[in-house]
């Protein structure tokens, strides 16, 4: 496990890091997880994280001083939506979206 993440306790699907925060909404972002509920790995640089305040695809960027997030580019959209499992998820985030926007977020001004 890298250092920079650790488990949720009593929740190993999910994981833990410093806040982040979302580079395209500044919501805060203080774990990760995989759509599938599978026990997920540590990102790494180039890793692909939603933001479901704004679903919007951002990138995680990891090296020795931290964790931080970038905005997707295109070519970075383009892997992403390469992914069946990526679309899919994009799509449901943004059926909830629609469905609830008014829910809860806690966003940094």
């Amino acid at each position: 496990m890298s250092e920079h993440f650790t488990p949720q306790p009593d929740e190993p699907q999910v994981l833990r890091h410093a806040a982040l925060s979302c580079p395209w909404c500044a919501t805060r972002l203080d774990s990760a997880a995989r759509p599938d509920g599978s026990i997920p790995t540590p990102p790494v640089t180039g890793d692909f994280t939603l933001c479901l305040a704004c679903v919007n695809v951002a990138v995680f960027e990891v090296g020795p001083l931290g964790v931080a997030l970038r905005q997707a580019n295109e070519h970075d959209m383009s892997l992403f939506l390469s992914r069946r499992s990526n679309v899919r998820a994009l799509r449901l985030a943004r059926r909830v979206r629609r469905e609830y926007p008014g829910g809860s977020v806690d966003r940094h001004e």
